[in-house]
């Protein structure tokens, strides 16, 4: 329950990311570099998540989905490339990363 909560508020995070980026960013001017910082949050929440959880991924697809509304290009298209990118990424951390043990 906890973890459906957890993807949950960082869906509604990155969607409040991005009306910001539409909205109130887009009149600042600042809209260019911002996109680059929900897809570095993005990555930087699929890394230092678990390798063995999908949530990241999950997470990856629902901010492509959110960039298609925003975005002119065929729906679909970056909740694709997101999507598979964030499950590459899991894959790759999954087979060659190794745990780091927690000393709490």
């Amino acid at each position: 329950m906890k973890r459906i909560i957890r993807t949950l508020l960082f869906i509604a995070a990155f969607y409040f990311l991005f009306l910001f980026q539409t909205g109130i960013a887009f009149r600042l001017g600042i809209s260019g570099p911002f996109l680059c910082l929900i897809i570095f949050l993005l990555f930087l929440l699929i890394i230092f998540e678990n390798p063995q959880k999908k949530d990241g991924v999950i997470v990856a697809i629902f901010t492509g989905i959110f960039w298609d509304f925003f975005s002119l290009k065929p729906f679909g298209i970056y909740a694709l490339i997101l999507g598979i990118s964030a499950f590459f990424i899991k894959f790759l951390l999954e087979k060659y990363a190794k745990p780091i043990p927690r000393q709490f």
